[in-house]
Parts: structure tokens; C-alpha cells; sequence
């Protein structure tokens, strides 16, 4: 019995003589909310004007505007999707339900020359765009906020008479935090 008096004993006086040495600190944290946001702007559609089958390049007049509303550097993304009718390809169509969109950040109209198909080619996994892919004399990575880039879409059309009537095709323009 002596023992477990004397175990109580010394569990009492450990906490008695270590209580004081805990003490209540203050933590000082801050929180940073990244908006990670965009905006796309384009004034029409890809159906106007109508593109020429077995056209190795046709591009549409204006760019698609896309701006980083959010506050912290942005990389974009982009993808697309295949139509009712059509397959999206990642080189020049050979057949009558192929296509293959080619996307550019670029200030101006490109030329084709200013395309390259290894880097510039949308399919529909999506791509990180980079310093090199889908870069013309603009970059959609590392945009920083309520910063503006215009990108350019180069369309190859099936060959010869293409499969089905008017196609409707989504390009999908995402976002992420620059790393």
C-alpha cells in the first residue's frame, strides 16, 4: 500500500513542479488567398467565317483575349475536344473526319511559318502553355495579374469533303498557379 501512496505521491508533485513551466504562447499567423481566375473574350464564333476543307491553315481574324483576373501569376492551360463528326489529330489531317488546331499567344495576326506543330498543336490533353509551347512574341505562363494575352487559333480542315454538316469544337482554356 506504502507504494502506490508514494506513486501517487510523485505523480502529484511532478505535475505540481512542472504545471508552471507550461505557459500559454501567442501565435501570430497570416493567411494569403490566392484568386486563381481567368477571363476569355471572343467576339464571335469559329464558324464564321467558313474555313476551306483540305486547308493546311486557316486563322481567324481576331484573337481570343484572355486575362488574368486573379492575384497571383498564372500559367495557362489549354485542350479540345473532338466534334460530333470530326477527331482532333495532332498532325495534318488525312482524312475526311480529321482536324488539327494550332493555338499561338502572339500580339499580332501569325503567319503560318510562325507555327510549330510539335509545340503549338492543341489536342485534347491538356498542355501547360511555356515559354515555348503555344508561344509566339507573348507567353501564356507566369501572366501576372490583370495582365492581358491575346491568343490565335490555327484551324487544318479535313481532308477533301469532310464528314457530316457545320462541327461544333471546344477549346478549353484553364489556369493554374505559376509554380
Amino acid at each position: 500500500m506504502a507504494r502506490k501512496v508514494m506513486v501517487v505521491f510523485l505523480a502529484v508533485f511532478v505535475w505540481a513542479v512542472f504545471l508552471p513551466v507550461v505557459r500559454a504562447a501567442n501565435v501570430t499567423y497570416a493567411v494569403k488567398v490566392q484568386v486563381v481566375s481567368v477571363s476569355v473574350d471572343w467576339v464571335s464564333v469559329f464558324s464564321t467565317p467558313t474555313y476551306n476543307a483540305s486547308s493546311q491553315f486557316n486563322i481567324y481574324g481576331t484573337s481570343i483575349a484572355v486575362q488574368n483576373t486573379g492575384n497571383v501569376n498564372l500559367d495557362f492551360t489549354l485542350s479540345c475536344g473532338d466534334s460530333t463528326d470530326w477527331s482532333v489529330t495532332s498532325s495534318t489531317p488525312t482524312a475526311n473526319n480529321e482536324f488539327r488546331l494550332m493555338g499561338l499567344f502572339n500580339v499580332a495576326k501569325p503567319t503560318p511559318s510562325e507555327y510549330n506543330v510539335n509545340l503549338d498543336t492543341i489536342t485534347t490533353v491538356s498542355q501547360t502553355v511555356s515559354a515555348t509551347r503555344y508561344a509566339g512574341n507573348l507567353a501564356g505562363n507566369n501572366v501576372p495579374p490583370n495582365v492581358t494575352r491575346g491568343l490565335w487559333i490555327s484551324f487544318c480542315a479535313p481532308t477533301g469533303t469532310p464528314v457530316g454538316t457545320e462541327q461544333d469544337i471546344t477549346v478549353t482554356i484553364d489556369v493554374q498557379a505559376t509554380p
